[in-house]
């Protein structure tokens, strides 16, 4: 009876886990067809080589906001440098992208003003003026269910280093310069930024502010040099 028992709860355990693994490859394919676009190019159409991303002509969008409370909060963060490696397929094999904290802005129409930022500066959040930069590096990559490549890499902030994948399409620009284009959601307690997060305390009713912070990003490549 107990090993009758046993083998059921083994076959209730794969299903579930397959059920899973069937909403996440679902998950992934829906947000990758929403990244394809006319101007979206096949990896393979890439030539392999080093890549500088351009500071001046790339784009970083962020979003958050409090959990309970209407009004999130979204803007602009800027490019201090960085560098993709493309394979002969290419599919990022490497790379990293600084990310200059001391640049963030407010988009236009957000009523947060000055205040939010300097908030956002502070111990409380990111300490910018001890961590003015953060960073995104590129472990590997592989070919997505469409023109989208799934990347795998990691996001250092303040003292933490933690890992991260997303989806990036690859889009031609009209001046012939190489953008490639994504989205990704990271969780800032893993962080350790603790301020209004009800991963750390509790009891905050309408004042948590949501772990969970969106990125999404244009990154401008040209060919090295």
């Amino acid at each position: 009876m107990k090993s009758s028992k046993l083998i059921s709860f083994i076959l209730i355990l794969a299903v579930l886990v397959l059920v899973g693994i069937y909403f996440f490859q679902s998950n992934n394919k829906a947000e990758e067809a929403e990244m394809i676009t006319d101007e979206s190019v096949e990896a393979s159409m890439l030539e392999a080589g080093s890549y500088v991303v351009s500071a001046e002509s790339s784009e970083i969008g962020w979003l958050g906001g409090k959990k309970l409370v209407p009004g999130d909060h979204s803007g602009v963060i800027g490019v201090s440098e960085g560098m993709l490696t493309l394979g002969e397929d290419g599919l990022i094999t490497d790379g990293f992208v600084v990310i200059d904290m001391s640049s963030i802005e407010l988009d236009e129409g957000d009523t947060g003003g000055q205040d939010v930022l300097d908030h956002l500066a502070s111990d409380d959040f990111f300490s910018i003026e001890t961590y003015p930069t953060a960073r995104l590096d590129i472990n590997a990559s592989e070919q997505g269910e469409m023109a989208g490549i799934v990347v795998d890499g990691s996001m250092t902030i303040k003292e933490s280093t933690q890992p991260v994948s997303m989806i990036v399409v690859p889009t031609q620009n009209e001046d012939g310069t190489i953008a490639f284009v994504g989205e990704f959601v990271f969780d800032r307690s893993l962080f350790d930024i603790r301020f209004g997060s009800e991963t750390f305390f509790d009891d905050l009713g309408d004042a948590i502010i949501k772990d969970e912070i969106t990125i999404d990003f244009n990154l401008v490549v040209t060919p090295e040099a």
